[in-house]
């Protein structure tokens, strides 16, 4: 729920293949969604290309299609590892985490306490059900902040060509 959220950012060049405007994606782990893509490489400006995703295959939405080993680069999200040794995640995250871990533990141990011997009373996995509750919707809200800080993509932003001034009505074009 986190990556899918906030995805960790990442970026790759691919070459394309004899299929022309199609790029398998393949080689990118844990791909959680892709951002933009930059075509051709190198440019300045960047040059963004509209594309779409179906089936583990980029399609870019370009007029010509590529030679064969052409440098397409990508910038995509992709799931954030969480280990005993090291986190992907940004230190801002890590709370968020532990308090949906918490809430999804609490959730799960209400279940297991109905009709248990319980030195809390027999309340105990309401208690439980009503803390992970609480923790859960923390969570939630959380993921949401974070799914409109990152809602505006950049490739809404960028048009693949410049042609001068545009003539609007007033400003003497």
């Amino acid at each position: 729920e986190l990556s899918a959220a906030q995805p960790r950012p990442r970026t790759a060049v691919l070459r394309t293949t004899e299929a022309g405007r199609s790029i398998p994606l393949s080689s990118l782990t844990d791909l959680v969604r892709v951002e933009a893509v930059e075509y051709p490489v190198g440019n300045y400006p960047t040059d963004y290309v509209g594309f779409s995703v179906r089936e583990g295959s980029l399609d870019m939405m370009v007029d010509a299609a590529p030679a064969v080993g052409q440098e397409v680069r990508v910038f995509y999200g992709q799931l954030h590892t969480v280990d005993a040794a090291s986190s992907t995640l940004p230190p801002h995250m890590e709370e968020l985490l532990a308090v949906g871990a918490g809430g999804y533990a609490a959730m799960d141990l209400s279940g297991h306490a109905i009709n248990s011997i319980n030195l809390g009373g027999p309340e105990t996995w309401r208690h439980y059900l009503v803390w992970g509750q609480e923790k859960l919707a923390y969570f939630r809200q959380g993921l949401a902040n974070l799914s409109r800080r990152t809602s505006l993509r950049v490739r809404r932003l960028y048009s693949r060509t410049y042609d001068g001034p545009v003539q609007t009505p007033g400003n003497g074009l």
